[in-house]
């Protein structure tokens, strides 16, 4: 178990006598909130709308699941029980038992996304909740939802890639949204065309298409990314 610091005891005497619910009451109004309607999130992008809602239901599936895993930890951080290894399991199962769903209906991920991805994304957002406890935001369903809707579109962009590549698509093009919240290093992105295989070249980082991390993109070309890609 892990040993009790001075913030977990000035923490849990913030927390104290505190439910989940009660917490995110604190919460309730939306001009706090970090993430966005799932409509207008998705609503923005340059998708059909089949794939728009596509993303929105997995989206909803996983504020579900990441939601569960920010209620268990919060519970389990009051209680002052730091053994996470059980919730942290039981959310990485329930995102592969969605990806296997996905998978029965012929949308596939890469493995990398199932082997890698998923369990460093379950413990990033655990080990998030435990290095800034003090921060309540980190609790709270608002994070569940930022987290999902991130996590949908990266799922999504991922298994676009994958079909590309099984119907021989031979090139690619990124597509960002132009607008006021799009990042100055995506807009100059926008239009960038590749061969299928070879990564994209965004702001010094490598990606094969939008939200990918597999080259090791950090959050500043991830975290909020609306951009999708064309393949031709």
């Amino acid at each position: 178990m892990a040993e009790k610091t001075a913030l977990d005891e000035a923490v849990e005497r913030q927390y104290k006598g505190l439910s989940f619910d009660e917490l995110n009451a604190l919460y309730d109004d939306e001009k706090d909130h970090i993430s966005t309607d799932y409509d207008e999130w998705f609503g923005d992008m340059d998708l059909a709308e089949v794939q728009k809602q596509e993303r929105k239901e997995t989206a909803e599936e996983l504020e579900r699941i990441f939601r569960d895993l920010l209620a268990f930890v919060f519970y389990l951080y009051v209680e002052g029980a730091y053994e996470y290894a059980e919730a942290m399991t039981e959310a990485q199962q329930q995102y592969l038992a969605l990806l296997d769903k996905a998978s029965q209906n012929g949308v596939n991920v890469s493995d990398y996304y199932r082997n890698i991805h998923v369990p460093y994304k379950v413990s990033e957002v655990v080990n998030t909740m435990l290095k800034h406890p003090e921060n309540p935001w980190n609790f709270t369903i608002d994070r569940a939802m930022a987290i999902a809707e991130n996590e949908a579109n990266s799922m999504w962009n991922n298994a676009d890639f994958q079909e590309a590549l099984a119907s021989g698509k031979t090139r690619k093009m990124w597509d960002a949204i132009i607008d006021g919240k799009t990042r100055d290093w995506h807009a100059e992105a926008n239009g960038q065309t590749k061969p299928i295989l070879e990564p994209f070249e965004v702001n010094g980082e490598l990606l094969q298409h939008p939200m990918d991390d597999s080259y090791g993109a950090t959050g500043g070309n991830i975290n909020n990314c609306r951009c999708a890609a064309k393949y031709l």
